[in-house]
């Protein structure tokens, strides 16, 4: 049988979970909300390299940091139920 590349592709990135229970679902979900959260720090880690590398230096993305930080505030108002 051969794949397109869309369809060998998809059948890598798509994710499919078979649950038992909503604490299955709970459990599979916040532990993709731990690994993102693990790869945002290993980010901000390499970033904060950079930066010191240069510290006077405006070129660098302050402008991302903001909009990391909003989103960020976003959540944590999400997670705290004060949409």
């Amino acid at each position: 049988m051969k794949l397109s590349l869309r369809e060998a592709v998809s059948a890598f990135t798509e994710v499919s979970f078979d649950f038992d229970s909503p604490a299955d679902v709970y459990k599979t979900r916040r532990g993709e909300i731990d690994k993102q959260i693990k790869a945002l720090q290993a980010a901000l880690k390499k970033m904060d390299t950079k930066q010191k590398r240069n510290p006077q230096s405006w070129n660098f993305k302050l402008d991302t940091l903001q909009g990391i930080e909003d989103n960020i505030k976003e959540m944590v108002r999400y997670a705290a139920g004060s949409r």
